[in-house]
């Protein structure tokens, strides 16, 4: 039996995959965005043109939004962690179910959201 190795990417695929599920589960009803799905912001410290993390979370963004015709996406990259709630709530008052923040930066300002 091959065993294939799990790589940073698929871990980030299936982490990323697995929370919109679970939000699938949640959304309809009362101030909800949409009636049919679930729609989801990712904000980015950095470029997603730039090699690294946020390029990773920028690919797996990709690949949910085309395997889920029920998931909408949006992003906001080069967002400085001082900035991050800001952006947040506008994605908030928008609508959006829920906001992904990339980088240890961003854990502050959202525990305060």
């Amino acid at each position: 039996m091959t065993r294939k190795q799990l790589t940073r990417r698929d871990a980030l695929k299936a982490a990323t995959t697995t929370g919109l599920i679970g939000l699938a589960g949640c959304s309809g009803g009362e101030g909800s965005s949409s009636s049919d799905g679930v729609s989801a912001a990712f904000i980015y410290q950095a470029e997603v043109s730039d090699v690294g993390w946020d390029r990773a979370h920028e690919d797996a963004r990709q690949a949910v939004t085309e395997k889920y015709d029920w998931l909408e996406t949006e992003f906001s990259e080069a967002v400085a962690p001082g900035d991050f709630k800001r952006v947040s709530e506008q994605y908030i008052s928008s609508g959006i179910d829920a906001i992904f923040g990339t980088t240890f930066g961003y854990m502050d300002p959202m525990h305060e959201l």
